[in-house]
């Protein structure tokens, strides 16, 4: 069984929808993050070969989701917890797919916190 999930979307600059997604394998935990970008006016309609595959994980605790997600104009931006938990990590890709920035900053002896 695969599903797809909406993490982030947003709209740039120019008025494009920004549109990143998940696509996991309910029989394994592996996921793919998909991202495309649109015009608004097919927010609706867009299909799922439109999407580009931006990182291909074998499970969530790969992708760095805490409290700052979301586009910036055409930047999708990811930083939190990865691994068990205890690494703080970043992950930057732009809307077409193109990884910016994937770093592990720094391995803490305690969880890492989103700050909810």
């Amino acid at each position: 069984m695969v599903s797809l999930y909406v993490l982030a979307a947003g709209v740039n600059a120019a008025g494009k929808l920004n549109v990143a997604m998940v696509d996991s394998n309910g029989n394994t935990s592996a996921l793919s993050l998909l991202l495309g970008q649109f015009d608004v006016s097919r927010a609706m309609t867009f299909d799922q070969s439109q999407l580009v595959v931006g990182k291909q994980a074998t499970s969530f605790s790969e992708l760095p989701i805490g409290s700052i997600t979301g586009f910036v104009d055409d930047s999708l931006l990811f930083a939190g917890p990865t691994g068990t938990g205890k690494e703080l990590s970043v992950l930057s890709l732009d809307a077409f797919g193109r990884k910016r920035i994937e770093q592990m900053l720094e391995a803490t002896a305690n969880k890492v916190t989103t700050g909810r």
